[in-house]
């Protein structure tokens, strides 16, 4: 998982919603239902700005709310979602595989 989550905070660009953020709420739903221990009944808690963490949502509740509000400001670290700060910080520190430049 990309630990670069600028792509948050470009969910519209003159007033259309960016291929860049759809992609990037794909890939955090993939991340939040693939960590068990934070699926609840098929659900997982809801980060979007209206909801900030306090309801849940099934997968396509949690889209559409992604898609049509947003993040919750600053939920970068996935933390109830199930990423740790030493997954993030190893993705960080790995090695380029393709060697030195």
């Amino acid at each position: 998982m990309s630990v670069d989550r600028s792509w948050m905070s470009r969910r519209v660009v003159r007033g259309l919603l960016t291929e860049e953020f759809n992609r990037g709420v794909l890939a955090f739903l993939d991340f939040a239902f693939s960590n068990q221990d934070f699926v609840w009944n098929s659900k997982i808690k809801c980060p979007c700005s209206r909801c900030k963490l306090r309801a849940f949502g099934t997968r396509s509740e949690v889209r559409l709310h992604l898609l049509k509000k947003g993040f919750t400001p600053h939920y970068t670290l996935w933390d109830q979602h199930g990423e740790r700060r030493e997954r993030r910080r190893a993705a960080v520190e790995q090695p380029d595989p393709s060697g030195p430049s």
